[in-house]
């Protein structure tokens, strides 16, 4: 099993790597993902779909910038300036690709991982640029930021069920983030007083620093395709 440590390191990789949109790239990422996510089982998959939902109109956008605002040919000429473009069409559609996986492997890292290990592991990497007190809040607030997003948008939805059926658009959503932020504020309170606590990491398996290793040389040979 990989050190958490590595799941940190191999995760950054893979995020810098899939960033670049680089189809051979992204193929490669869709396998790699296929392949760990079919060894992680079934709970690797909670929240996925809802993630991904959650980023539909992020989705969208980035395909109207790069669709419509991109020189090229057009893929309807017929349509005019109504028509997006081919190139900025299959760009748009690449990034999506690769903020999708992203996304994914994201999940995949926060959900196969106990929380524990993977304070330790953040810890334990930003050793070599903050003192011991810098370490210890941006691993616990990182950590505290991944653990309330899917809170975060399960607030949001009871609230939207809750507020009048006849009240205005906008009333709804002025109540919505009322109800969010209220109860943000209650779950900070309740938790103030928390501790966290973690063991000191262990090093990982000298052969596993490879990994990382192995995989940026990878990508940088498959960004060449």
């Amino acid at each position: 099993m990989l050190h958490p440590q590595i799941r940190v390191l191999v995760l950054l990789v893979y995020i810098t790597a899939t960033a670049t949109a680089r189809p051979a790239i992204l193929i490669a990422g869709v396998l790699l993902l296929a392949m760990v996510y079919a060894r992680a089982g079934r709970h690797s998959f909670v929240t996925l779909g809802r993630m991904v939902l959650r980023l539909r109109w992020l989705f969208f956008a980035i395909l109207l910038v790069y669709g419509w605002w991109t020189p090229g040919e057009l893929l309807i000429p017929e349509a005019g300036g109504f028509s997006p473009v081919r190139e900025g069409l299959y760009t748009g559609l690449l990034r999506v690709a690769a903020l999708i996986l992203i996304v994914c492997a994201v999940n995949l890292l926060v959900r196969t991982t106990p929380r524990g290990q993977l304070l330790a592991a953040l810890y334990a990497l930003t050793r070599p640029v903050l003192t011991r007190a810098q370490r210890e809040r941006f691993a616990v607030r990182l950590l505290l930021t991944l653990e309330a997003e899917p809170r975060v948008q399960d607030m949001l939805a009871d609230s939207r069920r809750e507020q009048p059926v006849g009240s205005s658009r906008l009333q709804r959503l002025a109540g919505s983030v009322n109800t969010v932020y209220t109860g943000l504020l209650d779950t900070a309170a309740r938790s103030a007083g928390t501790a966290i606590e973690f063991d000191e990491p262990r090093p990982p398996p000298r052969l596993q620093w490879l990994l990382p290793m192995l995989l940026a040389i990878a990508a940088g040979l498959l960004a060449d395709l």
